[in-house]
């Protein structure tokens, strides 16, 4: 019997790509354990829509209206349903769990009542929230060690092992991330960061990733563009784990983005941008992850080229060390597969209930 998983997940400039980004991975982890797969999604962009095709998988668009209605049709058929986002109530979960469905969430919170089959909490903080409501029978997929990164990551692990040491002459490479989407503007701080490091001079060469849903994106991409020789730009990129590879320096948002650079092993810079990335930065911080420059609104371009030019200096090297190898202590690449394979067994005919 081939079991059939609807993924349901949105992406928009307001809310980001990145529950979008880790379904796609689950999604592929999935497939390899022989599902079939498809993505239901409100209102799918052009760019939701080509990332879904590009990975091989069915989209199910789904138009405005009562969510209730919407998800219950879009995941009639299935076998496995795996929810990611915040719209999702007790009632509709409870519906989606029953009539043979094997449902599961990814949940960044454990502030709420959840009746399902598995919760998946691969942040950083994942162990330490209070899942204590689950039903005693519920998976617990908790923790880095259940991170669901994409294998593009890992193999920049594997490729920054290998890299050889950077010429006395060649400056430290620092790459700027800030999401697909981008809503609090980071990326312009960061522009005007390397602005200020420039004035300072600074060495360095900068990447600067524009996000595909980014609705600021061509401004963004040809401001950065005539910033300086010092300065590339990459739009929508699809090979993020090669420039991870290559940077000796990450400023970024502190979302998804921080489990796959601990999974490639780069000292990092980051800001909180939404609140539910409160506990990330807790834990970049307590585990000596990552440096974390406080939230949004008090983060400005000066605190960023601070801190940049900091991690960037020769006495920094051995902290920068430390982060890298706290960073891989924690997240090994592994956990899109292990999440996986759980719930492919969890959904198929026969499995027995945990005692």
């Amino acid at each position: 019997m081939t079991l059939h998983a609807v993924l349901r997940v949105d992406a928009s400039p307001r809310i980001g790509t990145g529950h979008l980004a880790r379904c796609l991975t689950l999604a592929r982890a999935l497939a390899r354990e022989g599902c079939r797969v498809t993505v239901a999604s409100r209102a799918p962009s052009e760019h939701t829509a080509a990332w879904v095709a590009r990975e091989g998988h069915a989209l199910r668009p789904l138009d405005d209206g009562d969510e209730r209605a919407l998800c219950i049709a879009a995941t009639k058929d299935a076998n496995l349903v795996v929810l990611d986002g915040y719209d999702f109530d007790t009632d509709l979960l409870a519906h989606l769990g029953a009539n043979r469905r094997t449902l599961a969430v990814f949940d960044d919170l454990g502030d709420r009542a959840l009746p399902v089959a598995a919760v998946i909490d691969g942040n950083f903080y994942g162990e330490t929230l209070d899942y204590a409501h689950l039903a005693p029978t519920a998976l617990h997929l908790l923790g880095p060690r259940h991170a669901v990164v994409r294998e593009e990551f890992l193999e920049g692990r594997n490729a920054r092992a290998q890299r050889e040491a950077r010429a006395a002459d060649v400056p430290p490479r620092l790459l700027v991330t800030m999401g697909g989407a981008d809503p609090t503007h980071e990326t312009e701080k960061a522009l005007d960061a390397l602005d200020l490091l420039a004035a300072r001079d600074v060495r360095l060469r900068a990447t600067l990733v524009v996000g595909g849903a980014n609705p600021r994106r061509d401004a963004l991409v040809a401001r950065a563009r005539s910033s300086g020789p010092n300065i590339d730009v990459v739009a929508d990129i699809t090979t993020m784990g090669a420039l991870m590879a290559e940077a000796d320096l990450v400023l970024t948002a502190a979302g998804s983005t921080c489990l796959e650079i601990a999974c490639v092993g780069v000292p990092l810079v980051t800001v909180v941008v939404a609140d539910n990335q409160r506990g990330v930065g807790a834990a970049l911080t307590a585990r000596g992850i990552g440096r974390v420059l406080g939230e949004s609104p008090v983060v400005t371009a000066g605190v960023m080229a601070d801190a940049v030019d900091e991690l960037l200096a020769p006495v920094s090297v051995d902290l920068c060390h430390a982060m890298v190898q706290a960073q891989h202590a924690a997240v090994d690449g592994l956990g899109a597969g292990r999440v996986a394979r759980a719930l492919t067994r969890l959904a198929s005919p026969g499995y027995p209930p945990r005692g």
